[in-house]
C-alpha cells in the first residue's frame, strides 16, 4: 500500500507541473500533446489490478506512449519521470526504461 502512496504522490507532483505548463501552451498545436500525456499519467493513479492484462500492460510500458518530441520540449519532466518508472518497478511492474536510455545518450 505504501508503495501506491508513493507513486500516487509523485504522479500527483508531476501532474500538477504538467498541468500548468499546459495552461501556459492553450491554443497551441503542443497543447494537445501534452494533455495526453497528463491522460496517461492520471491513469497510473489507478490501483493496478494484477487481474487485468491490459491494465498490467498499460502500467509497465506507460513511458512508450510518451512521444518522444514531447519529451524533447519538456526534458524537465525525465527525472520525474525515471522516479516514476522505479516506483513501478518495485512494485513489481517491468518497463522497458526507456528515460534511462534517454538520459545516458545525452
Amino acid at each position: 500500500m505504501l508503495e501506491h502512496q508513493d507513486l500516487s504522490k509523485e504522479v500527483s507532483k508531476l501532474i500538477g507541473a504538467i498541468q500548468k505548463e499546459w495552461i501556459k501552451e492553450l491554443g497551441e498545436t503542443s497543447s494537445e500533446e501534452t494533455e495526453k500525456v497528463i491522460r496517461l499519467l492520471r491513469r497510473l493513479l489507478v490501483p493496478k489490478s494484477n487481474d487485468d492484462p491490459e491494465e498490467s500492460r498499460m502500467h509497465a510500458n506507460f513511458r512508450a506512449d510518451i512521444e518522444s518530441d514531447w519529451l524533447e520540449k519538456h526534458q524537465w519532466t525525465i527525472p520525474h519521470l525515471i522516479k516514476i518508472e522505479r516506483l513501478l518497478e518495485a512494485r513489481g511492474n517491468t518497463t522497458n526504461s526507456a528515460l534511462l536510455a534517454i538520459t545516458t545518450q545525452e
